[in-house]
C-alpha cells in the first residue's frame, strides 16, 4: 500500500516537472518571438495578439499547474503523515516482534528444560526397563519352578490315586496289606507315662539333677484290614537314669531303671474316632550305681544299700484319638500286673490313667511346622502301699506330631520315686527338659 502511495507521489511530479519545462520552454520562445516582432511589428501584431492569447492561456495554464502542485503538496504531505503513521506502526509491529521474540526465547528455554527432563525421565524408563527385563527373568525362573511343581503335584496325584485305588480295595474287602518294618509308629509313646521309649534331658530345678532318657520304640510288622482295622507289633528298649553330677563332662549316675520288651497294638475307627488297645509285655530293672557310692568312705551315700529290684508285667492299655474344635485330644488309660517281681513286697498290680491334647501344626517357616501340647497323668503303684503320682507336662513341639521333631517342656512330677531304687521316697519335681523323636 505504502509502496503504490510512493509511486504515485513521484509520477505525478514527473508531470510536473515536464509541464513546468514545458511552460519555461514557452516563455523563451515568446521572448523570441518579441524581439522578432519589435522588427517585424506590422506583421508580428497580428500575431502577438495571437500569442498574447496563447500566453495568457498558459499563464492560466501554469495557474492551474501551480494549483495542482499545491494539490500535490497536500497530498505528499498527507502521504508523509501517512509514511509517518505507517513507520509508527512498524515500530510497534517491531517492539511486539521484540516482545514475541523474547516470548519465543523464553520458550525455548523451557522447551529446553522439558528436553532435560524428558531425557531424565528416558533414563529412568530404561531403568524401569531393565528392571521389567530382570522381573520378567525372574518371572520365567518362577513359571518354570511352577512347571517343575506342577509336574511333582501330576507326580503326586498319580501316587495319591493309586493309593486310592489301594484304599478303594481295601474297603472292597479285595485285599490286606502286610507291611514289613513299618514308616513311623502305630501307637505313639504317652508323653507323661515314665515308662515309654523317650531320647531327651531333663533338668531338676530343686536339686540341679537330671534325668537322662535313651531309647527307641520300633514297630516291625503292621497290617492293615479291608474294614480300616489296623494291627502291628514291635520292641521298646528304654533307660532312664539320674545323673547326681556332671562337672567335667562326665556324669555321676546315682540310679538307672532299664526296660524293655514288646507290644501288639490293634486299632480301629469308629465314627471318626480312633480306638487303641496296646498290649505290653515289659522287663523293668532298677540299679544302684556308682554316683551313689563315695569312694573315699567306702560306703554308699546315706549309707543305702542297692536293692535286687525287678518287674517283669503285663500292661493292656486302651486310648482313644480324637479331634475337638482345633485340638487332638487323646485319652488313655491302662492296668498293669506283674508276673515276676523282686521284692515281693510289692503289690503287682499298678493303673494309670491320662489325657494328651495338641494343637494344630503352625508355622512361621513351610519347612519347621510346630505344635503345642499338653499331657497329664495320674498313677497309682503300691510299693509297697498303693499311693497316687501326678505327672503334667506343657511344651512345643517343632515338626510334625507323628514325625521326626523335638519336644520343649516344663514338667512337674508329684509321687512315688520313679527311680525305682529309691522306690520308698515321695518327690516333688519341677524343671525343664527337651525330647527328640524319631519314630
Amino acid at each position: 500500500m505504502h509502496l503504490e502511495l510512493i509511486l504515485r507521489f513521484y509520477l505525478k511530479l514527473f508531470v510536473i516537472t515536464i509541464l513546468f519545462t514545458s511552460a519555461l520552454y514557452s516563455q523563451v520562445a515568446v521572448e523570441d518571438k518579441i524581439s522578432v516582432a519589435e522588427n517585424k511589428v506590422s506583421e508580428a501584431k497580428k500575431k502577438l495578439s495571437v500569442t498574447g492569447n496563447k500566453v495568457s492561456e498558459s499563464e492560466n495554464k501554469i495557474s492551474e499547474t501551480e494549483n495542482k502542485i499545491s494539490e500535490t503538496d497536500s497530498k505528499i504531505f498527507e502521504t508523509e503523515n501517512k509514511v509517518s503513521e505507517t513507520e509508527n506502526k512498524v515500530s510497534e509491529t517491531e517492539n511486539k516482534v521484540s516482545e514475541i521474540e523474547n516470548e519465543i526465547f523464553k520458550t525455548e528455554k523451557k522447551i529446553s528444560e522439558i528436553e532435560n527432563k524428558l531425557s531424565k525421565t528416558k533414563s529412568k524408563l530404561t531403568e524401569v526397563e531393565n528392571k521389567l527385563l530382570k522381573t520378567k527373568s525372574r518371572l520365567s525362573e518362577i513359571e518354570n519352578k511352577i512347571s517343575n511343581t506342577e509336574n511333582s503335584i501330576l507326580k503326586s496325584e498319580n501316587k495319591i490315586a493309586e493309593i486310592d485305588n489301594k484304599v478303594l480295595e481295601i474297603e472292597n474287602g479285595k485285599t490286606k496289606e502286610l507291611i514289613y518294618f513299618p514308616a513311623g509308629l502305630h501307637f505313639l509313646p504317652l508323653r507323661a507315662n515314665i515308662a515309654e521309649a523317650k531320647f531327651g534331658v531333663f533338668y531338676m530345678s530343686d536339686n540341679a539333677n537330671l534325668k537322662v532318657d535313651i531309647g527307641n520304640a520300633m514297630d516291625l510288622i503292621k497290617i492293615t484290614f479291608p474294614d480300616s482295622d489296623v494291627v502291628s507289633a514291635g520292641v521298646e528298649f528304654m533307660a532312664y537314669a539320674n545323673a547326681i553330677s556332671y562337672s567335667g563332662y562326665r556324669l555321676q549316675i546315682s540310679a538307672i531303671d532299664g526296660l524293655f520288651g514288646g507290644n501288639i497294638t490293634y486299632s480301629t475307627n469308629i465314627f471318626g474316632i480312633r480306638y487303641y488297645e496296646r498290649f505290653r509285655y515289659m522287663h523293668n530293672s532298677a540299679h544302684q550305681v556308682d554316683g551313689y557310692y563315695n569312694g573315699a568312705a567306702g560306703t554308699w551315700i546315706n549309707n543305702r544299700e542297692p536293692i535286687p529290684f525287678t518287674r517283669d508285667y503285663a500292661e493292656l492299655t486302651g486310648a482313644a484319638e480324637m479331634q475337638i474344635a482345633d485340638y487332638f485330644v487323646r485319652p488313655y488309660g491302662a492296668f498293669s500286673y506283674a508276673v515276676r517281681q523282686r521284692p515281693k513286697i510289692f503289690e503287682r498290680s499298678q493303673a494309670y490313667m491320662g489325657t494328651e491334647i495338641h494343637t494344630g501344626e503352625s508355622s512361621l517357616n513351610p519347612s519347621l511346622p510346630f505344635t503345642y501340647f499338653g499331657a497329664f497323668q495320674t498313677s497309682v503303684s503300691g510299693m509297697p502301699k498303693y499311693q497316687f503320682s501326678l505327672h503334667i507336662q506343657l511344651g512345643i513341639k517343632f515338626g510334625k506330631w507323628e514325625s521326626k521333631g523335638t519336644l520343649f517342656y516344663v514338667s512337674y512330677f508329684q509321687g512315688t520315686n520313679y527311680f525305682n531304687e529309691f522306690y520308698d521316697t515321695q518327690i516333688n519335681r519341677f524343671g525343664l527338659g527337651f525330647f527328640v523323636d524319631f519314630p
